[in-house]
């Protein structure tokens, strides 16, 4: 094996550890969320309320905001793909967010993505567009590293 195959497989198996880790942190930051009421500084929650008379829930056309009204996300659909663009609202929020990894997860598992938000509070997740991430965008949560 040469030295170039072995760097490749090493790299490669330590992007796998890097992910299963992110994965085991996001989920249990998620049910610390959720075990707790009040709102944890590091988690910003998504929850959609709105009634559907489908068993999928009806995306919001424009933007909506996590339950402590910090940051707004947008639904774009594109060829297989929904972007979910995130935005801080307000300075007190752009200092909480701006520059941050974070990682968006859905309480049902559905989601688990990393996604890192810019030096103006903006950041965006690529997701495959298929019911059971549509779904699993009513509720979600952003968990901030």
């Amino acid at each position: 094996m040469s030295d170039e195959t072995r760097d490749k497989s090493w790299r490669d198996f330590m992007f796998t550890v890097d992910v299963v880790l992110a994965s085991a942190l996001a989920r249990e930051d998620l049910a610390e969320a959720q075990a707790s009421r009040a709102p944890s500084p590091r988690s910003l929650r998504f929850n959609l309320l709105a009634a559907s008379t489908s068993e999928e829930p009806r995306l919001p056309t424009e933007q909506w905001r996590d339950t402590q009204q910090l940051v707004s996300a947008s639904l774009l659909e594109n060829a297989g793909e929904l972007r979910v663009r995130f935005q801080a609202i307000g300075y007190a929020a752009m200092t909480r967010v701006a520059g941050r990894a974070a990682r968006m997860v859905s309480s049902d598992g559905g989601i688990e993505i990393a996604f890192r938000f810019d030096a103006e509070g903006r950041g965006i997740a690529v997701l495959a567009d298929n019911p059971g991430v549509r779904r699993a965008l009513a509720d979600f949560s952003i968990v901030l590293d």
